[in-house]
């Protein structure tokens, strides 16, 4: 009886100080520098999932992170399809499907069964990216919210992230710029001219 409490005690302190070992704060950043100032027909550019490790303490090499996202259902679902159809770019991140059935949308905002996962040592201090390159036909809109799930963060708060796709109005040619200032100035001198008399 007493070997067995001897064993217990130990698995349980070894626990213990396992859990300890690895209890981080982690932050998650969503950016695109490509498509910070909207999304043209055509254009191809990088979105980038970044975790940063505020400590204290150190990931060793192996460890998994997840990092799921959501989308609004209501607007423009095609930009979500490219992150399906483009495999990340980065080394030790990848899809990770899980089994099951989704739940459906919580207000308007669906939550597909799969997430990036990186397989990634991550010392305090030290930030890890994921990135996949993305490409658009045709602009549009669309509302993401991305979030990481890390149940030993002392601090939840700078855990999850969002990102809006937007679409980039054509520039008016400069003709037309130029034909409607004429037009303008055409309208304020008859009407100053009426005025006057």
């Amino acid at each position: 009886m007493k070997v067995c409490f001897i064993i217990l005690s130990f698995i349980f302190n070894t626990g213990m100080v396992f859990a300890q070992d690895f209890v981080a704060d982690l932050s998650l950043d969503v950016s695109s520098q490509d498509f910070s100032d909207g999304i043209r027909d055509g254009e191809v550019g990088i979105f980038t999932m970044t975790l940063t490790n505020l400590g204290p303490s150190s990931f060793p090499s192996g460890s998994e992170f997840d990092i799921f996202y959501s989308y609004n259902v209501t607007q423009d679902k095609f930009i979500i399809y490219e992150l399906f159809d483009n495999e990340p770019i980065s080394a030790g991140c990848e899809f990770n499907f899980f089994s099951g059935d989704p739940r459906p949308p919580i207000d308007d905002f669906f939550t597909p069964l799969h997430s990036f996962k990186l397989t990634t040592p991550l010392e305090m201090g030290q930030s890890v990216s994921c990135d996949i390159t993305l490409s658009f036909e045709e602009s549009g809109f669309l509302e993401t919210r991305w979030w990481l799930n890390n149940f030993t963060d002392p601090s939840t708060d700078n855990n999850s992230a969002s990102f809006v796709f937007f679409g980039t109005p054509e520039p008016v040619p400069l003709n037309v710029n130029i034909m409607l200032l004429f037009v303008i100035l055409i309208c304020a001198h008859f009407k100053l001219k009426s005025r006057i008399q």
